[in-house]
């Protein structure tokens, strides 16, 4: 018959286990949302376009029902998706994907499964990275960096699909000045049920309906952190529960 001393001590043992395993996962995480700080500083639409795709598919998880610790990993997907750039020549990151050679297409096509490499090596976010490879991809297969459609795209690499791009419309780029709400509004309803998702397409025009003009452009305090900021206030445990729980704070 097992002791109640060594059903303590067991205890005891599994609680500092998760609180390393905790510590582990946010230190990594930290270091990898750290690549994507220092990318920002040399290219800061990167930093701008991962914080604020990281508010939009956060918000869109909460609308759609998803539970508190699935909502956060949606957000830190979208803040690290584009992680993968730090491995990319700057010559092809500061140059719109129009104007690119096919060599430099090639690149800049490369970074969703970077990204994903990086993700895949930190314990808890291996169904994380694969989103991340897929953020990229489009419903009618249209998508890098493997071509996925249709149902085969996961309900979260939709989400990221769908914050990414309207973020992108929304903030200057190095090409060519953001488009208004409304310009970009249409532009994503376009998309909707062709190359992205239809249902997540109205999740996030609902929540523009609901929120303010600062919401709508990607400004305000929400948007204004720098990634490395975003990850520091962003990624923690919580010391509630004794489950070392990630956190992102999004709202």
């Amino acid at each position: 018959m097992i002791s109640l001393h060594l059903i303590h001590t067991r205890q005891i043992e599994n609680e500092q286990l998760r609180e390393e395993n905790a510590a582990l996962l946010s230190a990594n995480v930290g270091f990898v949302a750290s690549l994507v700080g220092t990318l920002g500083e040399k290219h800061a639409y990167v930093a701008r376009n991962s914080v604020a795709s990281s508010v939009y598919a956060g918000d869109v998880a909460r609308e759609f029902g998803f539970d508190r610790k699935r909502e956060d990993l949606v957000r830190v997907a979208a803040l690290l998706q584009d992680a993968g750039l730090f491995a990319v020549p700057d010559a092809v990151v500061r140059v719109s994907p129009q104007r690119l050679n096919p060599d430099g297409r090639t690149e800049l096509a490369r970074h969703p499964e970077l990204s994903e490499r990086l993700l895949a090596g930190v314990p808890g976010f291996e169904e994380a990275a694969q989103w991340v490879r897929w953020h990229h991809e489009r419903l009618d297969g249209s998508g890098f960096p493997d071509g996925v459609r249709g149902r085969w795209l996961p309900l979260e690499a939709r989400m990221l699909a769908v914050a990414e791009v309207y973020a992108s419309l929304v903030l200057d780029t190095p090409e060519a000045p953001a488009l208004s709400p409304e310009e970009a509004r249409f532009t994503l309803t376009s998309l909707a049920g062709e190359s992205l998702d239809r249902e997540v397409v109205k999740a996030l025009l609902r929540l523009l309906d609901r929120e303010d003009e600062a919401y709508a452009r990607a400004t305000g305090e929400r948007f204004a952190r720098s990634v490395p900021d975003a990850a520091r206030s962003g990624l923690s445990r919580t010391g509630t529960d004794g489950h070392g729980t990630l956190r992102v704070v999004g709202r």
